[in-house]
């Protein structure tokens, strides 16, 4: 079956590529990919964390948003309480009288979230109140906002009036107020002193770590309550709020993200308007401080994906390097066999031009080198190799009679053992028509026998000497 075309390129591909390379490669796409799964974790972290913390705003704006408008409604339903009481239990009981106060009385104190219960005739004239003599405002409150709101006619209605000092306490209270209506005929209008802290306690009941900004707006900005109180700020217009202001008018919910005071951070604000109240309702936090904890994570990230960086490029180095070495010296190792090859096949011409049959045997009577002249000197067979030994070589020339009728076994081991007696010596034997040399190698290197022909002196002094040797 062929190869696909695409497998073969990439196998031809493969063997012009370094190893070292791959691995330098390998380790980039593995930091990359961790990198990336790092980096897409943190960021699904940070949505995940801004998520959560609008959430918690939405959650907190809109419990705020329900809490604020009850104790409203209570208020209002306490001011109807009081005027349909006096509408039926004091029908033609004058309102200064001291049994009309004596009913505010009992009302006041039945209701915790408001100071003081005011009665005014059409004329601005203060008839009656809840409170002490001390604690009375002024009898004439025909300038007040809470009373004039309500001298221009239409629908009775509950007003909500702007945060002002108190007399009694020098706290921050705002007065609600609505017509005074008996007998189907409006004679004046009856008010209540509330203090902000019924809504700045409930806000902090529901911020119970504190993390988040409650803020009570009229819908011109001015600040109502908040928690974190915030004493200088009550009663002013809140410049930072422009945004949410734009948005209230848009919709009745929503969270958008406004630049703080300072200009450096974004807050992130949840609105919600009081149905039928000209109130806002806000929760906010900073987006650093919303991510202080996802900056602490993606610090420890960094740090772990730096190391991990520095781990795996150390690693990778000190691979390559490795194998940097492993090549250089195979390559040396490579350079040296042939060196020698080439050594040992000028070694072997030199043996093979040579006149003379030469052999090497190592101590244990070992053929080590050996040259074609010295097999044919001997008449020996062509298949010597490395594995021939001295002992073969001489088993073969007594079995063949080179030494004359003897004992082939002992002739064997006698001439064996008499060959590396006494070195390092010099001898020449004359067998038949040739000379054998023997001698040692410099530095107890394995001894060599070397075979020539006699020339023209076979009764020489050499050759006699020769021919008595017992080798």
């Amino acid at each position: 079956m062929a190869r696909p075309s695409w497998l073969s390129g990439i196998t031809r591909l493969t063997r012009h590529v370094r190893l070292q390379n791959a691995m330098i490669v390998l380790c980039t796409i593995l930091v990359s990919a961790y990198g990336a799964s790092m980096y897409g974790s943190l960021h699904r972290s940070y949505r995940q964390t801004l998520g959560d913390a609008t959430g918690a705003l939405q959650s907190i704006a809109r419990s705020s948003e329900v809490g604020t408008n009850r104790s409203i409604f209570e208020i209002d339903a306490m001011l109807l309480g009081v005027e349909r009481m006096l509408d039926t239990m004091l029908t033609a009981t004058p309102l200064g009288d001291p049994a009309v106060k004596q009913l505010l009385n009992q009302v006041n104190d039945q209701t915790l979230i408001v100071r003081d219960i005011l009665i005014v005739d059409r004329d601005g004239h203060l008839l009656n109140n809840a409170g002490s003599t001390a604690t009375t405002p002024a009898r004439d409150v025909a300038n007040k906002p809470w009373f004039v709101v309500h001298q221009k006619g239409g629908l009775p209605s509950l007003y909500l009036g702007r945060p002002e000092r108190s007399r009694a306490t020098g706290g921050w209270s705002i007065m609600m107020s609505r017509p005074l209506v008996l007998h189907e005929k409006t004679v004046g209008v009856i008010a209540a002193e509330v203090p902000i802290t019924v809504f700045t306690d409930f806000y902090n009941s529901v911020v119970a770590n504190g993390a988040a900004h409650v803020a009570l707006l009229m819908d011109d900005g001015t600040l109502v309550a908040s928690e974190p109180h915030r004493e200088e700020a009550i009663g002013h217009p809140q410049t930072d709020m422009a945004a949410v202001l734009d948005a209230a008018a848009q919709s009745r919910a929503g969270v958008i993200a406004t630049s703080a005071s300072d200009a450096d951070d974004v807050n992130i604000v949840s609105f919600e308007r009081i149905p039928a109240r000209p109130l806002i309702l806000t929760a906010s936090r900073g987006r650093d401080d919303i991510l202080t904890q996802w900056r602490s994570e993606c610090v420890g990230s960094v740090v772990a994906f730096v190391l991990f960086a520095l781990t795996a490029g150390c690693l990778t180095w000190m691979m390559v390097r490795a194998f940097d070495r492993q090549q250089h010296a195979s390559l040396e190792l490579r350079a040296g066999e042939e060196r020698l090859k080439r050594q040992s096949d000028l070694l072997q011409s030199t043996l093979e031009n040579m006149g003379e049959g030469l052999s090497v045997f190592d101590p244990s009577g070992r053929l080590m080198a050996w040259n074609s002249r010295f097999v044919e000197m001997l008449d020996l067979p062509t298949d010597l190799s490395g594995e021939t030994t001295l002992q073969d070589v001489l088993r073969l020339q007594a079995e063949r009679g080179d030494f004359g009728p003897v004992d082939t076994t002992a002739e064997t081991k006698g001439r064996f053992e008499a060959f590396f007696r006494d070195i390092p010596y010099v001898r020449e034997r004359l067998t038949g028509r040739l000379f054998r040399s023997i001698r040692t190698l410099p530095s107890a290197r394995p001894p060599r026998s070397r075979w020539r022909r006699p020339g023209r002196r076979p009764n020489s002094p050499i050759a006699r000497r020769a021919i008595s040797s017992p080798i």
